[in-house]
């Protein structure tokens, strides 16, 4: 409990540094700048007469991160690791944008904690000179970060989220067991998927330099590459869009470099930039004792496809050794997208009434039989989980439809009772003293019926299921 409440302080610390290099920045807050989706639009409309102002706020603040990661991000990082519970930590990329913030409320209401990888931290630990845009690519990940602010705020017997440092730059620069590490998996990943028992690195460079067909033929054969902003297609288009991709988004150094790349080489290094967050990726699950949560196909695509190299090469992963579906819970499928459009403030109430944790009892009890499931069953688990929230989702219709069934034969009831009275009020020769007792009565039982109809149908909206039913409409 002492753990859980110092990870909320120190959260709320780094997320209240953030929010006042944004206000001053913005002189608002992220929520009345712009939604998500349209922050690219306003800050494009805006950056010319802010672009100063911005500037002098991330250098005010600086120094104050800084010394919150020097201080205390290695507290945060402990306290997370030694947390029990249901733990998911994103991984994949570097970023926290749109579809990272929808897919973080989505689990939110399956998990006990999601663990963010810090996507402030890698731009202060190196200059990332290679990257097009670099300050407001940086406000853009403190802009998104912001609007969970709410949930990090709430006063929460279990944190629902937590920000960690995983100093990614630090470590592939400086520390060599990460290089080794970065080394074996991009080796082990060439050498599983071309079939060629590679050394190191730089045996797999050499052979794509001498045979650059056949090295873009097995890329393509295994659909080992996709471009930035892409889905699958053939090397040849995957190729052309990384350029395009190149073009608009990266330094004119990187742009320099690239282009005397042969089309291999440039997939070799696009392929590498997909491994290396894939590593990290690895890292935090096992340091943090959390599941993987992936929020793009791509992202959970590599996923895959290093499991499967890993399951291949030392055989460590075996179907009958899983025991628990958490693993493969996966809310960010397609088919549960629309979960990700809760409003936080619904969001925070839910998971202070612990309604993530009804939810999860429910899921779980209802696929008991796939605990024995492996990785590669993922996409009939998402369709099994659909099948679950549908049903319940009708459960929860039926609900309503009882309460209203309910609430209609009182009314009837209540109209049938007074209906004398009615009569009577149009001939007031015969019962004049009985109608305005009869006529009172109707409307306060009326008044009351109503009332507590109303009460019903707002108590369910408010559940999990009440709330789900909305969006999923």
């Amino acid at each position: 409990m002492k753990e859980s409440i110092e990870i909320q302080e120190l959260n709320r610390e780094l997320f209240d540094i953030l929010f006042n290099v944004f206000k001053e920045g913005f002189g608002k807050s992220p929520q009345h700048f712009s939604s998500i989706d349209d922050f690219s639009k306003n800050i494009r409309s805006t950056s010319k007469k802010r672009a100063e102002r911005i500037y002098k706020a991330l250098i005010k603040y600086e120094p104050e991160i800084r010394k919150f990661y020097g201080n205390k991000a290695n507290r945060l990082f402990e306290l997370i690791r030694k947390s029990g519970g249901l733990k998911y930590v994103l991984g994949g990329s570097n970023n926290f944008l749109s579809t990272h913030f929808k897919s973080v409320k989505s689990m939110a209401l399956y998990g006990d904690m999601i663990l963010i990888p810090d996507p402030v931290l890698p731009w202060l630990e190196q200059e990332r000179n290679l990257e097009k845009f670099r300050h407001v690519r940086l406000i853009e990940q403190i802009f998104t970060l912001l609007h969970l602010k709410p949930l990090v705020d709430a006063r929460l017997p279990y944190p629902a989220i937590s920000v960690f440092p995983s100093w990614e730059k630090s470590l592939e620069r400086n520390d060599p067991q990460t290089q080794k590490g970065i080394n074996q998996l991009i080796t082990n990943f060439f050498s599983y998927y071309l079939n060629i028992p590679f050394y190191d690195r730089e045996e797999v460079l050499g052979y794509l330099k001498n045979h650059p067909d056949d090295f873009l033929k097995k890329i393509d054969s295994n659909s080992l590459f996709i471009a930035p902003e892409h889905g699958k297609e053939n090397i040849h288009d995957s190729v052309k869009h990384y350029k395009e991709f190149i073009n608009i988004w990266r330094s004119d150094d990187f742009k320099g470099i690239s282009s005397k790349f042969s089309d291999a080489e440039l997939v070799w290094v696009g392929i590498q930039e997909r491994l290396i967050p894939q590593y990290h990726f690895w890292e935090n699950s096992n340091e943090l004792k959390a599941n993987p949560m992936s929020c793009m196909y791509v992202h959970w695509y590599y996923h895959k496809l290093t499991s499967k190299m890993l399951a291949g090469i030392i055989n460590s992963i075996n179907p009958n050794d899983v025991n628990s579906i958490d693993s493969y819970v996966n809310l960010n499928n397609e088919k549960f997208k629309w979960i990700g459009n809760l409003k936080i403030r619904e969001l925070v109430k839910l998971r202070e009434d612990g309604a993530n944790e009804e939810f999860r009892s429910e899921i779980r009890k209802a696929l008991e039989h796939l605990n024995t499931s492996s990785i590669q069953d993922a996409n009939n688990i998402a369709e099994e989980v659909a099948g679950v929230i549908s049903n319940l989702l009708y459960k929860h219709q039926k609900q309503i439809k009882g309460i209203n069934e309910k609430y209609f034969k009182k009314y009837g009831e209540t109209v049938v009772f007074a209906a004398p009275g009615i009569a009577a009020s149009f001939f007031p020769v015969l019962a004049p003293a009985s109608i305005p007792i009869t006529v009172a009565t109707i409307g306060t039982k009326l008044a009351w019926h109503i009332g507590n109809h109303i009460s019903e149908l707002k108590k369910e909206s408010k559940t999990i299921m009440g709330i789900f039913a909305k969006y999923k409409e």
